[in-house]
């Protein structure tokens, strides 16, 4: 009885074995196919975009005139944002701008952005900036028959001297007419600066030193309201300290640089909810948002052509990385990671700005 066991079990175990070896030479005959035909026995599928989830478009900065080979590639990003998470779509700024709201107005004029995408700017956040919202007094300007005032050929440069020909001020204006800047001078020497936004609100004033008048050894930042937002402090080593002030004048954050202060801002914007940013893998602060990144917090990378050798990108490709999902810029792109990649991936090809829906 026992060996009729042992022979039925020794015969099963035969034919399971042949089984899993026919299986295995299919196996192996579909990823022979697989790497003859595509260059690689590993899956792509499209990238699943998370419809729960806010999806923010990393930028450093928005410029007004973009050139041709900027604006296709704003179309086919923000294109591809508007067809897979429709009115979840924001782009997010780091750079102080203080004419982000005319350029943005342009943006969505010229249909490179939806009306319904959402925009958010650090330091707009940090000043507490609300859109639309308009001063309602202009900045005081000196009158005094005795002074000299002389405008260069634009009309945008005022310099304004006392009767001996000394500087007091130069006011710089906008193409509307508005007040952008005044510089203030104590003898032949600049020593301040007041910066007005576009919507004519005091946004900026800079100490400079009086030795390097190209040197800002202070500025501060103030809400709409004239308090104060924000202190940036300039050692003459290149020490850094940054304070962040509410309403009540205290202090509530110090930093030491402005890698600190960018951290600190992007998380409490997008870890607070479920986001995904979508950046550049070149982008200067790639690594420490990778660093950063959690349940609630994702990352998806866009990669070019001139990318394939980066470090990021061979990590993702190899399985180093936590990554495995990318948007590529054209079909090129996607065919070169293919034929590297050692793990399966989500890869989406951004749609040609010609045919942007």
């Amino acid at each position: 009885m026992i060996n009729q066991k042992i022979n039925r079990l020794q015969h099963d175990y035969d034919q399971n074995a042949t089984i899993v070896k026919g299986l295995q030479q299919k196996i192996e005959s579909i990823d022979a196919k697989l790497k003859s035909d595509y260059g690689t026995t590993h899956l792509v599928s499209p990238v699943e975009f998370d419809q729960s989830a806010k999806y923010f478009l990393f930028s450093t900065d928005l410029i007004q005139s973009l050139s041709g080979d900027e604006k296709a590639s704003m179309e086919m990003i923000m294109g591809l944002l508007k067809s897979e998470v429709k009115d979840k779509a924001n782009v997010i700024t780091v750079n102080y701008n203080d004419s982000l709201p005319e350029i943005w107005n342009s943006y969505q004029s010229a249909g490179l952005v939806d009306k319904r995408t959402g925009l958010y700017n650090m330091y707009y956040t940090i000043q507490a900036k609300v859109p639309g919202a308009v001063a309602k007094t202009k900045p005081e300007l000196p009158d005094n028959p005795a002074w000299q005032y002389k405008r260069n050929a634009d009309k945008q440069i005022v310099s304004i001297a006392d009767d001996g020909g000394n500087p007091i001020m130069t006011l710089k204006y906008r193409k509307n007419g508005a007040i952008w800047y005044m510089t203030y001078f104590n003898g032949s020497l600049a020593t301040r600066r007041d910066v007005y936004d576009a919507a004519g609100f005091l946004s900026v004033t800079q100490y400079l030193d009086r030795t390097n008048n190209s040197q800002v050894t202070l500025e501060n930042f103030y809400r709409p309201d004239h308090s104060l937002a924000m202190v940036k402090q300039y050692g003459s080593n290149h020490e850094l300290s940054i304070q962040l002030v509410n309403k009540e004048e205290a202090i509530t954050n110090v930093f030491h640089s402005e890698a600190q202060l960018l951290n600190w801002w992007l998380a409490s914007v997008l870890q607070q909810q479920n986001s995904v940013l979508v950046m550049g893998v070149n982008a200067p602060l790639f690594d420490q948002c990778l660093q950063a990144t959690n349940d609630n917090f994702h990352l998806l990378p866009i990669v070019s052509a001139d990318d394939l050798d980066n470090q990021h990108v061979q990590d993702i490709i190899n399985g180093k990385s936590k990554l495995s999902s990318l948007v590529v810029t054209d079909r090129d792109v996607q065919t070169a990671i293919e034929k590297q990649m050692t793990r399966d991936l989500e890869i989406t090809v951004m749609p040609a700005a010609e045919v942007r829906a």
